[in-house]
C-alpha cells in the first residue's frame, strides 16, 4: 500500500493544520475568502476553456494515454493539413500532458461523429444485454474505440459487426465493480475518518446508511457565491434520494439532490446545522488541506517524483497514490444496470495494482501539491482485467470535478 507521509496533518476534525506555502495573506472575512476562491476557480476555468477551444478549432477528436504516461492526440481525418501541422507545432506548449511528457500527434481515420456513433451503438447494445459489464473509450494511439468486458463470444461478435471501428478485449474473468461496501466490513467505532463528528465534516470520511451500506464522502463544496453554505458528495449508486448518512454514530448528511443516475454517478449531501470543511481524510486520523480543483490532464499530473493521481477512501483507510490518468472520457456499463455511466476519468498504476475496495465509492481523487490537495474528481468503481489466467490489472474510474459543478453548482471549499 502506497502511503505518502509528506504534508500530512494529524487533526481529528479540527480546522487548521499545516499552513499554506503561498506567501499572500489569508483572507479573513467570509466574503473575501469566497471572492478569492471564485477568482481562483475562474482562472482554472479560463485555462480549461482555452484547451478545449484549441482542440475544437484544430480538429482534435480524442486524446488518451497509456499506463506509462505516453500521450497521443488524434486529429480528425477531415481536418485540413494546416490544422494537423498546427497541432504538431503547438501541442506541447498547450501543456496537455501536465507532467511534461511529449504528446504524439496522429492523423485519425475517423471523425468525432464516427466516435459518437460508435459510443451510442455500444450503449444501446448494453441496454439489450445488461447482465454483462463492459467499458469503452477512444484510444487515440490505436485509432479505435477499445471495448473491454465479459461478453460471451457470440455477443462480442454481434457488437463488433455493428459498432464501427472497435477493438474488443473480452474475457469471462473481467469484472466491473462499483465500490460499495456493507457494515460487515468492520466496526465503525473510533475517531477520525470512521467517526467524523463535525462540526466541520471532511471529505474522504467513511459513511454508512441505516440499511448497512458503506461508502465514502467526496470533497466539500461552497454551494453558491454570496452566502456561507456548504455541501458534500458521494456516489449516486450508494443510495437513493433522501438517504441519511452517518459517520460512526454521528450525522454526516442527507442526499438532497441526485440527478441523471446512472449516466452521472455523483450526488449532493447537506447536513443539519453543521458545515463541510476544507480538508480530506488521508488516513484514519490525518488530513490534508484542499487548495484548488480542476479536471485532470492525461498522464501523471505531477512532476517526476510527485504523488501522481491519489484516491483516499473510507475503506482503504490510507491514501493510495502513484497512478496516471489514461482517459478523460471513458464510459462504464456495470452489469445489472440498463444504462451506462459516462464522461469518466480513468486512472491506473503502471503495475496495474488495486487502489480501492468495497466502501470507497464516492471518495476524493486528487494530486498533492506542496502537501496540500488539488481536487480532480470522486471515485466510482474499478474494472479488474485478467486474460488467460494472468495477473489481474485494475483500471479505476471517477466522476470529474467539472461534472459536480455542472449539476450541483458552487466551487471547491478551500477555506
Amino acid at each position: 500500500m502506497a502511503v505518502l507521509a509528506f504534508g500530512v496533518v494529524t487533526v481529528p476534525n479540527l480546522v487548521g493544520g499545516a499552513a499554506s506555502a503561498a506567501p499572500t495573506p489569508t483572507p479573513t472575512s467570509a466574503a473575501e475568502r469566497m471572492r478569492v476562491a471564485l477568482a481562483g476557480q475562474a482562472e482554472k476555468d479560463r485555462l480549461a476553456e482555452a484547451k478545449e477551444r484549441w482542440r475544437r478549432e484544430n480538429g482534435v477528436i480524442g486524446m488518451s494515454a497509456d499506463s506509462a504516461g505516453h500521450v497521443t492526440a488524434a486529429v480528425s481525418r477531415t481536418a485540413p493539413a494546416s490544422k494537423l501541422a498546427e497541432v504538431r507545432a503547438t501541442v506541447n506548449a498547450r501543456r496537455l500532458s501536465p507532467d511534461g511528457a511529449p504528446v504524439t500527434v496522429t492523423r485519425s481515420t475517423l471523425t468525432s461523429a464516427d466516435i459518437e456513433a460508435t459510443a451510442a451503438t455500444i450503449i444501446a447494445f448494453h441496454a439489450e444485454h445488461p447482465e454483462y459489464g463492459i467499458s469503452f473509450s477512444f484510444d487515440a494511439a490505436r485509432d479505435a474505440t477499445v471495448v473491454s468486458g465479459n461478453l460471451p463470444a457470440v455477443l462480442a461478435e454481434k457488437l463488433e459487426a455493428k459498432a464501427g471501428k472497435v477493438i474488443l478485449e473480452m474475457s469471462p474473468e473481467t469484472l466491473m465493480e462499483e465500490n460499495v461496501g456493507t457494515s460487515s466490513l468492520g466496526a465503525l467505532e473510533g475517531v477520525g475518518r470512521v467517526q467524523d463528528r463535525g462540526p466541520w465534516h471532511f471529505g474522504g470520511a467513511r459513511i454508512s446508511s441505516h440499511d448497512g451500506t458503506v461508502c465514502s464522502s467526496g470533497f466539500s463544496m461552497d454551494a453558491s457565491p454570496g452566502y456561507d453554505a456548504t455541501y458534500s458528495t458521494t456516489a449516486s449508486h450508494c443510495g437513493p434520494l433522501n438517504t441519511n448518512w452517518l459517520s460512526g454514530g454521528y450525522e454526516y448528511g442527507t442526499v438532497i439532490w441526485r440527478v441523471d443516475f446512472p449516466a452521472t454517478d455523483v450526488m449532493k449531501l447537506a447536513c443539519c446545522s453543521e458545515h463541510y470543511g476544507d480538508r480530506i481524510w488521508t488516513s484514519p486520523t490525518t488530513t490534508r488541506k484542499v487548495s484548488w480543483a480542476w479536471d485532470p490532464g492525461l498522464g501523471y499530473n505531477t512532476p517526476a517524483g510527485g504523488s501522481g493521481i491519489c484516491v483516499s477512501g473510507g475503506k482503504s483507510g490510507n491514501e493510495e497514490c502513484f497512478a496516471r490518468v489514461t482517459n478523460t472520457d471513458a464510459t462504464v456499463c456495470f452489469s445489472g444496470q440498463s444504462a451506462c455511466t459516462q464522461h469518466l476519468m480513468a486512472y491506473e498504476r503502471d503495475n496495474g495494482s488495486q487502489m480501492t475496495w468495497g466502501g470507497d465509492s464516492g471518495s476524493p481523487v486528487y494530486t498533492i501539491d506542496n502537501g496540500n490537495v488539488d481536487a480532480h474528481g470522486t471515485h466510482v468503481g474499478f474494472e479488474r482485467r485478467s486474460y488467460g489466467g494472468g495477473a489481474a490489472k485494475y483500471l479505476h474510474y471517477a466522476m470529474k470535478y467539472s461534472t459536480i459543478r455542472h449539476y450541483y453548482g458552487g466551487v471547491i471549499r478551500n477555506w
